[in-house]
């Protein structure tokens, strides 16, 4: 908590980057500086701030055509066919995958060889739910991104259904979705795999959007698990914000608000955070 004149600023317990994130950020940082031909596969992070200043430290995101020294694997990771064409083009493929998504990977592997269909609860265009589907093969049955999505299977039953989940999905809605199909399969079996700092984030997002005037949601437009927190903070506080960075804050006037609260993704840097503190206890 930070108390500046009559202004109170709240920092969530959970700020700066997770522990994947933070693993995946630190290889490509130490290959960067060892290497000059250090290309990644995608942003490693939904963060553009960080990814920029990656870049200028020499990483590269990979372009069709490219080839050379070393290959970075996202952390929401990448598929095998990606793998396989990238095998030709480097001398080195570095995975920087979250160990969370490597366990979701692997529970679908199991469950493939015993027969489930499976049931993705997650973003049909986001990178980890492609390596889902992919993953998953022949024995995908859906991806469900909306509980509206389940109204077309309302009058089916079905043998062996399995469900996991997206890492930085809504904790609450792959719960919903497991219930549907608890009750319309006559064998059902759910992996609860959102990842737990995503979930903690989420519970502190509601708690504090709760008790302050204003809600700062930090992290980048393309984080799934910061739109999460803002969509929960939104629902609960409607003077949430969802801003990438210190210079979109300053767009807004939130000078009437005396107690804020400040809630980030797991890609969003603690330097962001610090200038975001610094920037409101400055406001009169």
């Amino acid at each position: 908590m930070h108390n500046k004149g009559r202004r109170t600023i709240i920092v969530a317990k959970s700020f700066g980057f997770c522990s994947g994130v933070e693993r995946a950020v630190s290889i490509v940082e130490n290959l960067a500086r060892q290497s000059k031909g250090v290309f990644t596969v995608d942003s490693i992070l939904h963060n553009e701030r960080e990814m920029a200043r990656l870049e200028a430290l020499g990483v590269k995101i990979l372009n069709p055509n490219d080839s050379g020294e070393i290959v970075i694997l996202p952390a929401h990771g990448a598929t095998d066919i990606e793998v396989e064409n990238l095998k030709s083009r480097f001398k080195k493929i570095i995975d920087v995958t979250c160990p969370f998504v490597i366990r979701t990977v692997n529970i679908i592997k199991k469950l493939k060889s015993e027969g489930y269909k499976i049931v993705i609860v997650g973003e049909k265009g986001h990178r980890e739910t492609k390596v889902l589907k992919e993953t998953a093969g022949e024995s995908l049955f859906a991806v469900i991104s909306d509980l509206e999505e389940l109204a077309q299977f309302e009058k089916e039953y079905f043998s062996k259904i399995a469900l996991v989940s997206q890492s930085t999905v809504s904790r609450g809605l792959s719960i919903d979705v497991s219930q549907f199909f608890l009750k319309h399969a006559f064998e059902f079996r759910f992996f609860d795999t959102v990842c737990p700092e995503t979930v903690k984030r989420q519970e502190e997002a509601e708690v504090l959007a709760k008790s302050v005037d204003c809600v700062v949601v930090v992290g980048g437009k393309h984080s799934a698990n910061t739109n999460r927190l803002y969509e929960i903070a939104k629902r609960i506080n409607e003077n949430a914000l969802f801003v990438e960075d210190v210079d979109e804050l300053r767009k807004f006037d939130i000078s009437r608000c005396l107690k804020i609260g400040i809630v980030s993704g797991t890609s969003t840097p603690e330097y962001i955070i610090k200038e975001i503190v610094e920037y409101l206890e400055s406001l009169p």
